[in-house]
């Protein structure tokens, strides 16, 4: 059995195994947030009522959150985590396929735990997730939702819209914030800075904390604090965009990129190395 750290490596190598076939993806915000994806599957694939593979069957499983990937443009990064940690090849596999369901950003399958909503626009994600975890109080079942965001999708005001809205009506829902401080084009903190983001965010009325993302002992006992807790919250990684392989980690140019020369095979043999 592999523990969470080969895990999220193995996640790491079938990612940049698809972005080799289809020549090209957003590996680094991809590997920023793959280990927080890597733990909360894990988490969830132990609760009774989980399709281990691919469809969850039968009633609502009010145990299982409502999870939001709002950072759609790196959703290969959950499709790589979904695969690892259920054992599997379909995900993977069928990206960018002939009539595959899987392209680009998160699309809605009926039936299928995994993919709630289509999602792909930042900031449209949590704002979705709002809705559906508004309904939930509604129907009061006590359902949690988890929408997964990067820290530059903050700079979208529907997200700030969002946090103050869950606060406001005392959501059961939490954020989860890939805080790699890095965009497509440089740094968040030079192109919009977003400040003291805790401060910030405990302000608006939600509470919450910050972690080292990439740390699974912090990310395990978090997890566990979110799954067992209700009403609005945050949870903030402090990650490095391309972890995981050294000539990646927090370089812009990999935000999306295909291999060029050696760089697949020295990523993957970094990667491969690091596996115990």
């Amino acid at each position: 059995m592999l523990n969470l750290s080969n895990k999220a490596l193995k996640a790491r190598i079938e990612l940049i195994k698809v972005a080799k076939r289809v020549s090209g993806a957003h590996i680094g915000g991809g590997f920023s947030i793959i280990d927080f994806l890597v733990t909360y599957y894990s988490h969830i694939s132990k609760i009774k009522g989980i399709d281990n593979i691919e469809y969850y069957k039968g009633k609502t499983n009010l145990e299982i959150p409502t999870l939001i990937f709002s950072k759609g443009h790196c959703y290969l990064a959950q499709l790589a985590a979904l695969d690892v940690v259920f054992n599997g090849r379909y995900y993977c596999h069928n990206y960018l396929k002939k009539e595959t369901s899987f392209f680009g950003h998160p699309k809605r399958m009926k039936g299928n735990l995994h993919f709630p909503i289509s999602a792909g626009a930042l900031g449209q994600g949590v704002t979705f997730g709002n809705g559906i975890s508004l309904g939930d109080k509604l129907k009061q079942n006590n359902k949690k939702t988890i929408s997964i965001l990067g820290d530059g999708e903050l700079n979208e005001g529907s997200c700030s819209e969002a946090l103050l809205f869950a606060a406001q009506h005392k959501l059961n829902h939490c954020f989860i914030i890939d805080n790699n401080n890095q965009i497509s084009l440089g740094k968040t903190s030079d192109i919009f800075n977003l400040g003291n983001l805790e401060s910030r965010l405990l302000s608006m009325g939600l509470d919450g904390s910050t972690i080292n993302g990439h740390d699974f002992k912090s990310l395990e006992s978090s997890l566990n604090l979110i799954m067992n807790s209700t009403g609005p919250r945050f949870l903030i990684l402090n990650t490095i965009k391309g972890k995981g392989v050294s000539f990646m980690e927090a370089i812009e140019k990999w935000h999306h990129r295909r291999f060029k020369g050696d760089e697949y095979d020295l990523a993957y043999k970094e990667l491969k190395d690091q596996i115990l």
